[in-house]
C-alpha cells in the first residue's frame, strides 16, 4: 500500500515532465548568404535564444534561401510554414523626427 500511495504521484510527476521538456523547434528563412553579416548576427541571435531558453527553443537558421525563395520568405511565416525570418524589411523603420517616439 505504501508503495503504490508514493510510485503513482511519482509516475504522474514524470509523465508531466516529461511533455514540459519537450524542445520546441523553430525555422528562420533568410535570402543573405552565409558569408553576410546579416546571417552571422542571425545565427548568433539563433545560438543566444537555444541558451537563454535552455534548450527549450531551437532556431534554425537557414540561410541564401535555402528553405524559401527570396521572395517567398515573407509569405512562408503568415502562412505559418516557418515561425520567424529575417529578410531586408524586418527591421523597423522610423519617420525622420525627433524624437523617434513622437511620430506615432
Amino acid at each position: 500500500m505504501t508503495l503504490r500511495r508514493f510510485l503513482l504521484p511519482g509516475m504522474a510527476t514524470l509523465a508531466f515532465s516529461a511533455s514540459a521538456l519537450a524542445q520546441t523547434k523553430w525555422d528562420l528563412p533568410t535570402a543573405y548568404p552565409a558569408s553576410n553579416f546579416h546571417t552571422g548576427n542571425v545565427t548568433q541571435f539563433a545560438l543566444d535564444v537555444e541558451k537563454l531558453s535552455g534548450g527549450k527553443l531551437k532556431i534554425t537558421a537557414h540561410p541564401n534561401a535555402s528553405l524559401f525563395k527570396a521572395n517567398e520568405i515573407k509569405r512562408a511565416v503568415r502562412g505559418g510554414q516557418a515561425q520567424a525570418a529575417f529578410t531586408r524589411r524586418s527591421a523597423p523603420r522610423w519617420k525622420s523626427c525627433s524624437p523617434p517616439r513622437a511620430c506615432g
